[in-house]
C-alpha cells in the first residue's frame, strides 16, 4: 500500500486499466480515499479503501480496473 502522505487533494485516481474514476477530495482516518463530488453526475462522494492503491506518482493508481472499483466503492451523500 502506498503511504497516505503521498496522496493529495485533487489528484486523479485511475483504475488498473488507466481509466479515470475520480479525483481525491480528502483522505479519511488514514484508511479511506474520499472522491470529489464534482466527478459524479449525482454529486455524491464515493469512498475507496487505501488498500486498493497499487502506487502513487502524479496519479493514484488502483490495483483493480475502473469498472471493478466503481462496482465496489462505497457511495456517500
Amino acid at each position: 500500500m502506498a503511504p497516505v502522505l503521498h496522496i493529495k487533494e485533487n489528484m486523479d485516481v485511475v483504475g488498473a486499466d488507466g481509466v479515470h474514476i475520480g479525483t481525491v477530495d480528502f483522505v479519511e482516518n488514514d484508511e479511506t480515499i474520499v472522491l470529489s463530488r464534482l466527478d459524479d453526475e449525482e454529486e455524491k462522494h464515493h469512498a475507496i479503501p487505501l488498500e486498493w492503491v497499487e502506487r502513487v506518482n502524479a496519479q493514484v493508481h488502483l490495483d483493480r480496473s475502473s469498472d471493478e472499483a466503481r462496482a465496489e466503492w462505497e457511495e456517500r451523500d
